[in-house]
C-alpha cells in the first residue's frame, strides 16, 4: 500500500463534518490528532459556527464491524486504511453532546 487513507468525522458547531486524511504510512495517534485538530479548526473558522478557534481532540472512536459498535482507539495498531473514525473534543458543560447522533457507517464494496 503506497498511502494510508483515514476518514475522520467530528462535530463542528453542531454539524457533522467528515474529512479524508492521507498519510504516507500508518500515523501515530499523536500525528493523527495534530492533523485532525488543524483540519477541523479550519472548518470551524470557515463555517463561522461560533465554535472556539481551538479544536482539541480528546479521543477517537472506530466502528468495529464484528461487534457492531463503536470502540475507543487507544493504540496506533487500531488505525486501518479506509476505516471511518470519529474525533471527540473534551466535553464542555455548556455544550450538549451530539455524539449520540452517530450512525453506523455506510460500507462500500471495493
Amino acid at each position: 500500500m503506497s498511502q494510508m487513507e483515514l476518514l475522520v468525522a467530528a462535530d463542528v458547531g453542531g454539524v457533522k463534518k467528515n474529512i479524508r486524511f492521507m498519510f504516507p504510512t500508518r500515523p501515530t495517534l499523536k500525528e493523527l490528532s495534530a492533523q485532525v485538530e488543524l483540519a477541523f479548526q479550519k472548518e470551524a473558522v470557515e463555517s463561522r459556527s461560533g465554535v472556539p478557534a481551538r479544536f482539541k481532540v480528546a479521543k477517537f472512536q472506530v466502528f468495529v464491524d464484528q461487534l457492531q459498535m463503536w470502540a475507543d482507539v487507544t493504540r496506533q495498531g487500531q488505525l486501518d486504511h479506509g476505516k471511518q473514525y470519529f474525533a471527540f473534543q473534551a466535553e464542555k458543560k455548556e455544550k450538549r453532546s451530539v455524539s449520540s447522533g452517530r450512525r453506523t457507517p455506510l460500507r462500500t464494496n471495493n
